[in-house]
């Protein structure tokens, strides 16, 4: 079928979105509950996996066999252990991504033409490429735009932008924060400066900033490694997560801690939460300002920032914001959907040269998606303007093999005159012979020996001379000449033609001196 997949695989949560040529993108339901579900694994004990919400009303039981926050790890050596089995983040991504193209496969009655994978703008090629080859497909194409790339082109069907404006993107999610200036062109956007941000920075080190505030508060410890007690976390866990969600529209929230014989419950303030938290949203105002340091840009540059991501809607995050830069602060009407919908838009450009979005630029590559299959794949060219009409991908063709040099042409010395010469000799009767450029051989001594090889020799007075004339032959023959030396009777010649005009300058001045007496 044509159409295409976005799917924005975060590191809390997963969404994606569905686009046909020519129709706007939509979200598809991926749970029960709403667009996104959780990125979470459990193992079951058949060696496969439940994903999203699933997997999380099985973690409860045995958090031991469950896996979150992957994609974190994605490039790590480490392994993610799931009830005793070593799993590499690789493998564990490529099973929830699998999982969402076959739900959506399921439901679209068909295979889509195209999936679009999200990724940070701060990941390098190597995670990039990593991202790729999560997703092993032999009947689609496989392309990726960074995160803020994609919320921006959602943003723009919704919003007047007008040509030439600059727009910045906070892009503060899960697990990542990712900071970029987009440029508006005619033809769409391009990326102004470099994109910047942190890596491991999002909802998730908020989390971690509540856990820790009420197991001090409580006075509880969660090192005893039984059942009961790991149940028992991850429901605490479970709680602060809540707990934050309920921060950005209450003051304050009570967090329920089953770690004790008496279940109690903690308080925490939204006060509380925004001064542990401060220290590390001031980090992402620093991020920002180096990227707009690399576009030589200044705040007032720009005609708006753009949140995106779920942890941008902290209040405490507009509020920096507007403290730090000025200028008015822009929220998407579907923060959350915002990457999943931009990424559906972006794939659907591929499929036909009319969308509802506009078209993206792309620089084309190949990746590897199976041992035995490679397909071209395209992302977003950095610096270029990422919705101009989008370029074919080349026919891959495979290498042609390299043939061995041949060896340059040398006349048969052991060959008596008048034998007939090698195919690589041959030349037509009367023809030049071409000139070849072929190695040095060293020249030889008189008596037969040989010496090393020089232009000039220093051991007598003879000079080397090398024709380079073009009937030159391929071996360049060395010629010795005498160097030619003066007669011996013209210097006597010379030197009695001297002493007599010596002599005859001493009389005309011996005669001078006497006709002055």
């Amino acid at each position: 079928m044509s159409y295409a997949i976005g799917i924005d695989l975060g590191t809390t949560f997963t969404a994606a979105a569905v686009c046909d040529p020519g129709v706007a993108p939509q979200m598809l339901s991926l749970g029960s509950s709403g667009y996104s579900v959780p990125s979470v694994l459990f193992l079951r004990d058949d060696g496969s996996f439940l994903a999203g919400e699933a997997a999380e009303l099985r973690a409860a039981g045995d958090p031991t066999r469950v896996a979150r926050h992957f994609k974190r790890r994605l490039g790590d050596d480490v392994p993610i252990r799931l009830a005793g089995t070593a799993f590499d983040p690789l493998s564990l991504t490529s099973e929830l991504l699998g999982w969402v193209i076959e739900l959506v496969t399921s439901r679209r009655g068909g295979s889509p033409a195209v999936v679009v994978l999200t990724h940070p703008a701060n990941w390098g090629e190597f995670r990039a490429d990593l991202l790729r080859d999560a997703v092993c497909l032999a009947d689609s194409a496989t392309l990726l735009i960074s995160e803020p790339a994609a919320a921006a082109a959602h943003y723009v069907q919704g919003e007047r932008v007008e040509t030439g404006e600059l727009i910045g993107v906070y892009d503060l999610g899960g697990g990542t924060f990712d900071a970029v200036v987009m440029r508006r062109t005619e033809t769409g956007f391009e990326t102004a400066g470099r994109a910047g941000g942190i890596e491991r920075l999002g909802g998730v080190d908020f989390d971690d900033a509540i856990w820790s505030f009420v197991l001090a508060e409580a006075e509880v410890e969660t090192g005893a490694d039984d059942e009961a007690t790991m149940a028992a976390a991850y429901d605490l866990r479970s709680n602060c997560i809540a707990a934050k969600r309920l921060l950005s529209v209450d003051t304050s929230a009570d967090i329920r801690v089953p770690l004790r014989a008496t279940t109690t419950s903690v308080r925490l303030t939204r006060a509380e939460f925004e001064r542990r938290i401060r220290p590390r949203l001031a980090e992402t105002l620093e991020a920002f300002d180096t990227v707009l340091q690399s576009a030589k840009l200044s705040p007032s540059d720009l005609s708006r920032i753009l949140l995106v991501g779920g942890s941008s809607r902290i209040p405490l995050v507009s509020e920096m914001l507007s403290s730090h830069f000025g200028i008015p602060i822009a929220v998407d009407s579907d923060p959350k959907n915002a990457v999943a919908l931009g990424a559906a838009g972006f794939g659907a450009t591929s499929l036909s040269p009319v969308s509802v979005a506009s078209s993206f630029r792309t620089q084309t590559r190949t990746v590897s998606a199976t041992p035995e299959t490679r397909k071209p794949v395209t992302s977003p060219a950095i610096g270029e303007s990422m919705f101009a009409p989008p370029i074919a991908a080349p026919v891959v063709m495979p290498p042609t093999p390299r043939q061995p040099p041949l060896p340059p042409a040398r006349p048969d010395v052991s060959s008596p005159a008048g034998a007939e010469m090698s195919h690589t000799q041959a030349a037509s009767p009367g023809a030049a012979t071409p000139y070849t450029r072929a190695p040095l051989e060293p020249a030889a001594r008189p008596g037969g020996a040989e010496s090393e090889l020089a232009s000039v020799s220093t051991e007598s007075r003879h000079r080397v001379r090398t024709p380079v004339s073009l009937d030159t032959p391929a071996i360049a023959q060395f010629e010795t000449v005498p160097a030619q030396a003066p007669p011996v009777g013209s210097s006597r010649t010379l030197m009695l033609i001297l002493i007599v005009l010596l002599i005859i300058l001493i009389g005309l001045g011996g005669f001078y001196v006497l006709s002055a007496s």
